[in-house]
């Protein structure tokens, strides 16, 4: 039987623009036959807790997931300030019976890991540091057992999806 790849879910900013880098890795996986989900940035209201506004954005990723029909597993990407997102996105995406095999945070902030989110990460976490100078929060993220690579986001999620089903908390890029 053989393996379907990853559908990698580009999530959108949660109140920032775009990286620059969502565009290009969204081409580069479409080109590489990859299947590829990108929702849309919807407005963000400017909700008082931001926990009401934090959970508007995951329903939003879920029913965008949802609705793309991913016929396998899910890599979840975000940036910013979307990467607290992930383990209540992750956690919406397996009540849908959706597997999540990764998750890559792209110059973000990790997530708090409270009462919610004590199975979380239930998959291998990549940080991404794109401009390649290092975090404070990267020696947390490795004391949690994440891989952290500083590049090109492009390249480290194209490396990930390709290497599948090899743990995605590899190395990042091969060399050479």
């Amino acid at each position: 039987m053989e393996l379907l790849s990853p559908a990698v879910v580009l999530c959108p900013p949660l109140g920032e623009d775009p990286p620059a880098w969502r565009d290009a890795l969204a081409a580069a996986l479409r080109a590489a036959s990859l299947p590829t989900i990108v929702p849309l940035a919807g407005p963000v209201p400017p909700e008082p807790d931001a926990r009401t506004r934090l959970a508007g954005w995951v329903a939003d990723q879920a029913i965008t997931i949802s609705g793309a029909r991913p016929s396998g597993p899910l890599l979840l990407v975000a940036s910013g300030a979307a990467c607290a997102a992930l383990p209540a996105l992750g956690m919406a995406q397996r009540a849908a019976r959706h597997a999540v095999v990764g998750y890559v945070l792209v110059d973000g902030t990790a997530p708090e890991v409270g009462r919610s989110g004590q199975d979380w990460p239930d998959a291998p976490v990549t940080v991404v540091r794109s401009s390649g100078a290092p975090d404070p929060g990267d020696a947390v993220a490795r004391l949690r057992g994440w891989t952290v690579v500083p590049g090109d986001p492009v390249a480290v999620v194209l490396d990930l999806v390709r290497r599948w089903p090899e743990p995605l908390a590899g190395s990042g890029p091969a060399p050479g």
